[in-house]
């Protein structure tokens, strides 16, 4: 069993952040609070853009004295590796409705280096698992300042001090809502910079809306299911773009694997119950990855809408 403390120095990657439509860097919400914890505990943290196996093998240290902890992306482990962690919930050999932190929490109360996991887990996991239809809507946090708080992330990680005012507020809160506002209207460097970043997105998304609903090619499929097919990721403006096209499903560039796109579905909307995966015909040899909650589906084209 792997003890974090068994070792001089602890290293953690995550995948990289995405760049919305206004210009903005964000990651997700549980690699997010993953790189908090790192700031918490000293460890060195950092994004990889490239997931490839050459890559992450660049990345990891074999020297045994340093442990390598891979957040919120599938890997195989490299036997030539044995000191390795892996904390992911999108392999679908091993299912499980806890997201990346969530487990990284887990190992961390096991090992006792905190005293519980927060009860607020529980909805971060159901919100990037299951996707944000999965919680009640009051629970959910306004998009805008969401995005804001995620690409508030300083680039180099976080410090003990911001880390562990995070954490603190993660424990005290009761939803994603609340935890979000609370660093949102902190007075704090966090909460500077996401307030100084809601307003340039407040700024720029009337632009990049137009831009985006301007080049869309919309569709119906024989069954009625209407498309949006997009020539750039729409990070950050996916709510507004179902709505103002009135479309079920959004096909869009994925951001990670080259040449693939991003198929995701209206939670929504009428099909908010329904796996994408169900609502496209695509060879399985072209599928790179499903998501667990039924909300995204990323593949290599022809992708076609039933």
């Amino acid at each position: 069993m792997i003890n974090f403390r068994d070792y001089k120095r602890v290293r953690m990657c995550t995948h990289g952040r995405t760049e919305s439509a206004t210009g903005h860097s964000a990651g997700h919400f549980d690699d997010w609070i993953c790189r908090v914890a790192a700031g918490k505990f000293g460890w060195d943290s950092e994004r990889l853009d490239d997931l490839s196996e050459a890559s992450v093998i660049a990345w990891l240290s074999n020297d045994p004295s340093t442990l390598n902890i891979i957040c919120d992306f599938i890997y195989v482990p490299d036997p030539k590796f044995p000191n390795l962690l892996i904390f992911d919930h999108h392999d679908p050999c091993r299912p499980t409705q806890k997201c990346s932190a969530h487990q990284l929490m887990e190992e961390l109360v096991r090992q006792g280096l905190m005293r519980e996991v927060p009860a607020l887990m529980q909805e971060i996991s159901a919100w990037d698992v299951l996707g944000p239809n999965s919680i009640p809507i009051e629970n959910r946090p306004d998009p805008d300042r969401y995005m804001s708080v995620l690409a508030a992330e300083p680039e180099g990680g976080f410090d003990r001090k911001t880390a562990e005012f995070i954490l603190m507020m993660l424990e005290r809160s009761f939803s994603i809502r609340q935890f979000v506002n609370e660093l949102f209207e902190s007075e704090t460097k966090l909460g500077e910079n996401a307030r100084r970043i809601h307003s340039e997105i407040l700024a720029k998304r009337e632009e990049a809306l137009a831009e985006i609903t301007r080049t869309a090619a919309v569709s119906e499929s024989p069954s009625g299911v209407r498309y949006a097919t997009l020539d750039k990721n729409p990070a950050g403006l996916l709510r507004e773009i179902f709505s103002r096209l009135g479309v079920d499903i959004v096909i869009h560039p994925n951001e990670r694997t080259t040449n693939a796109v991003s198929v995701v579905r209206d939670s929504n909307g009428r099909y908010a119950t329904m796996p994408v995966s169900e609502l496209v015909e695509v060879a399985k040899d072209q599928v790179v990855f499903t998501h667990p909650g039924g909300f995204l589906l990323v593949a290599y084209p022809p992708v076609i809408v039933k």
